[in-house]
């Protein structure tokens, strides 16, 4: 999913990252941030599943599924949250 360098404005040829002509839709603080780097391990297959994670990084499989998903926000919601937004109830 978030292993495209593509997300950090760069362009890759032939494993080779380049400046893009495109903007970055990522900061590089999203993409080292604890949740993109477990979501970027599992699409690498550094492990095969959740669970298998979960127990190498000793994380809890829910709290591992529950910040896996997280990558799934749209990147300005992400930035808010980073910023320390806050929605009052």
């Amino acid at each position: 999913m978030l292993n495209n360098r593509v997300y950090l404005g760069e362009a890759v040829h032939k494993g080779t990252a380049y400046p893009g002509e495109h903007d970055a839709i990522v900061t590089q603080e999203q993409w080292d941030a604890r949740a993109f780097r477990y979501q970027r391990m599992l699409d690498a297959g550094t492990y095969r599943s959740i669970g298998e994670m979960a127990a190498a990084e000793k994380l809890d499989p829910g709290y591992l599924r529950r910040l896996i998903q997280l990558t799934l926000l749209a990147p300005d919601l992400i930035q808010a949250i980073m910023d320390g937004f806050s929605i009052k109830r």
